[in-house]
């Protein structure tokens, strides 16, 4: 790996960590309730994102389809944007989302 490789992947690299960062303790924690069906679906997608799999992916958004009717609208919306990122590559950022929305939901036991 040359000297200008090597410089570019340690600037990228560090980019996205503090991307990362500023995503997890900049932003406003979530105020979203989640149902029973909705904390099941962010959790499967929370183990997805650490596995970094497009195929689960893909069945967590047909699950979210079948669903709809069962979960409030701003779960709906929280767990799409969270598929968003991870259909885009941006495992981190949808894996940071998926944590925070859990996290939230501990924090109102």
């Amino acid at each position: 790996m040359s000297t200008q490789s090597r410089q570019n992947f340690l600037l990228a690299f560090a980019t996205l960590a503090v991307v990362g960062f500023a995503l997890y303790f900049f932003f406003p924690k979530s105020e979203i309730v989640l149902s029973k069906p909705g904390y099941d679906i962010t959790l499967a997608l929370f183990r997805t994102c650490n596995q970094s799999s497009d195929i689960e992916v893909a069945r967590i958004e047909q699950l979210v389809q079948r669903m709809r009717n069962q979960l409030q609208a701003e779960e709906v919306s929280a767990i799409e944007s969270i598929l968003a990122f991870a259909k885009d590559g941006q495992w981190k950022t949808a894996d940071l989302a998926c944590r925070q929305l859990l996290e939230a939901q501990i924090s109102r036991q």
